[in-house]
């Protein structure tokens, strides 16, 4: 083990780890939501946290912003991979016959990628919310995510409202401390995580007119309510859900250093790729197939597989070292 892989907290590898399982998981099961009552209480108890907890975890890693080159790194790091998936995306969906030609547009991000666009605008707005008190931040960022809903303009283009929507997570990520998330970690902690996940999962098992907008944070409050006067409370209960859900989620991640923890480093590189074989897979229309207790235990198994395999070590060095050739060739031909 190298003293960079030692220095390296396995508590937030084994979350990110445990969050990008979910995430697959979860596109997997997609198709089947609508027709299967306890899958869709699954579907929605999965999206109250596991996207909010990966972008806490990613403003929790944000706090070197003000170093120099730290914004020529995001440009390498975020929207150059941003831009050629975009390419490879809309190439794919042809291939696939999703599409019936290349719908490409550098402003409306493909799916998943959504993810590196907001991430490099919750960055930027480090310059601004990263010298202001905590309590003003996190008041002005909730507050700013509860009244986008209200603009019909804010919606998929440029990851506008999910930027807004998930940037107060960002923030708390951001302000956190590492004694905050040592007394999360303390083991007593866990008892008052399962009596959250189990008072939740009753919600969302009751919540009848939930639906996947309420989560998504993608489209304004007409898009998906029929009262959208009313949508700053819908947020606000979807954001009070989803921190009970992420203080919970934080109570349960392992604290020590297992064979699958470095799995955890390569969670960006599972989530740009996974998308390929879950795309393909509804291209082959699986929601009309017969969901039961084996067809669900396979997309358990796929998903661990696409998870360690696209998460192996060997695996990353093989993206990074096509991604670099890439950028070498891209750089030379500009």
């Amino acid at each position: 083990m190298s003293d960079k892989q030692a220095a390296r907290d396995p508590y937030f590898d084994n979350a990110k780890l445990i969050l990008i399982f979910l995430v697959i998981f979860g596109h997997l099961i997609q198709p089947f939501v609508a027709t299967h009552g306890v899958l869709e209480d699954v579907y929605y108890f999965i999206y109250t946290f596991h996207m909010p907890a990966f972008v806490l975890i990613s403003g929790y890693f944000s706090k070197h912003y003000a170093r120099k080159g730290y914004y020529r790194e995001l440009v390498k790091k975020l929207l150059f991979p941003y831009i050629c998936f975009q390419i490879i995306y809309s190439l794919f969906n042809v291939l696939i016959n999703l599409d019936s030609r290349v719908h490409l547009s550098l402003f409306n991000p493909k799916w998943s990628l959504w993810f590196l666009l907001s991430m490099f605008f919750w960055q930027l707005l480090l310059l601004v919310f990263g010298n202001i008190q905590p309590v003003l931040g996190l008041f002005l960022a909730f507050s700013f995510g509860m009244l986008a809903g209200y603009a019909d303009g804010i919606d998929s283009f440029l990851s506008l409202s999910r930027t807004i929507v998930f940037f107060p997570f960002f923030l708390l990520g951001f302000y956190a401390t590492p004694a905050q998330f040592q007394r999360v970690r303390q083991r007593r902690m866990i008892f008052y995580g399962l009596a959250i996940f189990l008072l939740l999962g009753n919600i969302i098992r009751r919540l009848e007119q939930a639906n996947k907008y309420w989560f998504f944070g993608s489209q304004p409050y007409d898009h998906f309510l029929e009262n959208p006067e009313v949508g700053g409370v819908v947020r606000l209960l979807v954001y009070t859900m989803s921190l009970c859900a992420i203080f919970a989620f934080f109570t349960f991640v392992p604290r020590k250093r297992y064979v699958f923890t470095k799995w955890g480093q390569n969670t960006l590189y599972t989530y740009l790729l996974h998308g390929f074989v879950v795309k393909g897979l509804r291209s082959k229309d699986v929601a009309s197939l017969p969901f039961n207790s084996w067809t669900f235990l396979i997309v358990i198994l796929l998903s661990v597989v696409l998870t360690a395999g696209l998460s192996s070590v060997n695996w990353a060095k093989l993206f990074r070292t096509c991604w670099q050739t890439v950028r070498k060739v891209t750089r030379k031909s500009g």
